[in-house]
């Protein structure tokens, strides 16, 4: 009995460690950590992370549309992403794509 209840805890403290790091992590947080990087490496670090963290969450937030959205809030603040978080992109995998283009013409158009 005591194992399974050390289990119990053990899956519980893990899932809020992943919860935390799923809240806390941000395409700008990111950007300023890794200041060597370009955004479109720092918006793949962010994705990954989310790809992965996600997996280690309670059942609500298992469905893609709460890793689409919880993407869409991480890159708030951006300039480079205002214009993909307008498209309404109704899938995760769709907002991958959305995303890398829209800080991508930003960028062009900052060169020009």
């Amino acid at each position: 009995m005591v194992e399974i209840t050390k289990l119990h805890f053990a899956i519980e403290e893990r899932r809020q460690k992943h919860l935390t790091e799923w809240r806390s992590t941000t395409l700008l947080q990111t950007i300023q950590e890794n200041p060597g990087l370009l955004r479109l490496e720092c918006l793949e670090m962010v994705l990954d992370r989310f790809r992965t963290t996600q997996k280690g969450l309670a059942t609500e937030y298992l469905f893609e549309h709460s890793l689409r959205d919880h993407v869409l809030n991480a890159c708030q603040g951006l300039r480079e992403c205002s214009a993909a978080q307008y498209k309404q992109v109704p899938t995760f995998e769709g907002l991958c794509t959305v995303l890398p283009a829209a800080i991508g013409t930003m960028l062009l158009v900052q060169e020009q």
